[in-house]
């Protein structure tokens, strides 16, 4: 780093103030953000780097490899249905179908206590230990496929080992589908929503911590990070 700013949380964009001069000195800039801007910060964001005066790109940090590609789908919270916390409060749903995530971590619960959970993932995690149904989802190296990176670009998964048992989620639901004799989309809906609406949880991921299967690995789990506690708070 040529130059470091250390800010309190919701001061971000007044500390970038004391770049100015440096920023606008460059031919070209990125910004990376993540968490800490979001709502109207990501305006205001992008507002400052206008006011630069000099060629700006800007890159959201996102959770995981393909978080890009399920907005680009229209999984976003203001598309129809309910979002998160609106599923977890919800004290009259029916069936819950979790796919590669895992909702019920750091002790959350669903309201609906008889709900009908069933789960595709790789791991027994919390939202697993509470599923009704569990089924064996293929990892990245057992499918071919596509993931878009926060850039917009899309890169091609070539499958690596072939493995009986597990499936690839899309495997999956097609034979969900045709024992329910239903249709699946064959193309992405177009992206619908707010991106900066609160309907969006960050998974609060730290640098070594990221990713699925990074939590099962205790020497990532052991590297002390600074400020450590920064995106912890409580919440594993």
């Amino acid at each position: 780093a040529k130059r470091v700013v250390t800010t309190a949380a919701g001061e971000e964009l007044r500390s970038l103030e004391q770049l100015r001069a440096d920023l606008a000195a460059e031919s070209e800039l990125v910004i990376l953000f993540g968490d800490a801007v979001k709502g109207s910060g990501v305006s205001d964001l992008v507002a400052f780097g206008d006011s630069l005066g000099t060629p700006v790109k800007y890159v959201c940090l996102l959770d995981y490899s393909n978080s890009r590609g399920a907005q680009d789908w229209g999984l976003l919270p203001g598309a129809d249905g309910m979002n998160l916390d609106q599923m977890l409060a919800a004290e009259d749903l029916d069936a819950l179908w979790v796919i590669g995530a895992n909702p019920l971590k750091s002790g959350r619960t669903l309201a609906a206590a008889s709900a009908f959970v069933v789960v595709n993932d790789l791991f027994l995690t919390e939202t697993a230990r509470r599923a009704d149904v569990i089924l064996p989802a293929a990892s990245q190296y057992e499918k071919s496929g596509t993931v878009t990176n926060v850039c917009g670009e899309v890169q091609r998964l070539k499958r690596g080992i072939e493995k009986s048992g597990a499936k690839a989620d899309l495997e999956i639901f097609g034979m969900v589908a045709r024992a329910m004799r239903l249709e699946l989309a064959e193309s992405a809906p177009p992206a619908v929503g707010d991106v900066t609406s609160d309907g969006i949880h960050s998974a609060c991921d730290t640098l070594y911590t990221s990713g699925t299967t990074g939590r099962y690995s205790k020497m990532l789990n052991a590297v002390k990070e600074g400020p450590g506690e920064l995106y912890k708070g409580g919440r594993a």
